[in-house]
């Protein structure tokens, strides 16, 4: 596995974590927020997602649809791709703190705990 792959895995990881948690909470709930965050979970989610096949889509050399986000193809975007998700993933795991809601465990040092089971 390149040092590269690390933390991209990682990333998708613990985007997925989040993801699955988030979608067993009702539509009362994902439409939740806390100041200081991007907006409610389910805003904040889409915004994630949808930023990351931007990337994606810039990484293979796919054409950005044209109501995307014009970015180059500068190294500084692989580390955007992951700076990202650790932000959004934070505003999402703040909202839930915020509610008394349960926050799923999508740090690094847990998916070092889970990545090598098969």
């Amino acid at each position: 596995m390149s040092d590269l792959s690390v933390p991209i895995r990682y990333d998708a990881w613990a985007t997925d974590q989040l993801l699955e948690a988030c979608a067993k909470l009702g539509p009362d709930q994902q439409a939740l927020t806390t100041p200081g965050t991007m907006g409610t979970i389910r805003a904040t989610l889409t915004h994630l997602v949808a930023a990351k096949e931007r990337y994606w889509r810039l990484l293979s050399g796919e054409e950005i649809p044209a109501d995307g986000i014009q970015e180059d193809r500068e190294p500084e975007l692989l580390t955007q791709l992951i700076h990202h998700g650790n932000e959004h993933r934070a505003h999402v795991g703040s909202i839930l703190g915020a509610h008394d809601l349960e926050i799923p465990h999508y740090s690094a040092w847990a998916w070092g705990l889970v990545k090598d089971r098969p």
